[in-house]
């Protein structure tokens, strides 16, 4: 029998918007994990004239390779191109629904130098 199979992948140009959050996981292997804001901009024309509509991606990563790949060459600002899958969470507080993307990053490149130096 023929499997259907599907392509969750995704690959995301933009700027890191908040600051890098490095934590572990509470597990056996503390596994480290990195967590930081994307902001992605589309130039979107409306009539004769073009505007910049901005998007928000929760973007995570497991491991220490990259987090400390990340410590040493981005900070909030730094231009990255995110590698990853989409994972589509939804929430309901107080009756309002509320739905988040976030990208589950396999891999993440630097575009531009880092604006602030973290302590290594």
């Amino acid at each position: 029998m023929k499997k259907n199979f599907s392509t969750n992948w995704i690959r995301l140009e933009g700027n890191i918007g908040s600051e890098i959050n490095f934590t572990n996981l509470p597990n056996e292997d503390e596994t480290p994990v990195t967590n930081f804001s994307l902001a992605v901009n589309t130039s979107v024309k409306r009539g004769e004239a073009y505007e910049t509509e901005t998007d928000w991606f929760d973007c995570s990563f497991l491991g220490e390779e990259t987090q400390q790949f990340l410590k040493e060459r981005a900070a909030k600002g730094s231009r990255v191109m995110v590698y990853g899958r989409i994972k589509i969470n939804h929430s309901n507080k107080d009756g309002v629904q509320r739905t988040f993307v976030n990208i589950q990053g396999s891999d993440v490149d630097v575009l531009s130098l880092k604006r602030k130096l973290y302590e290594v």
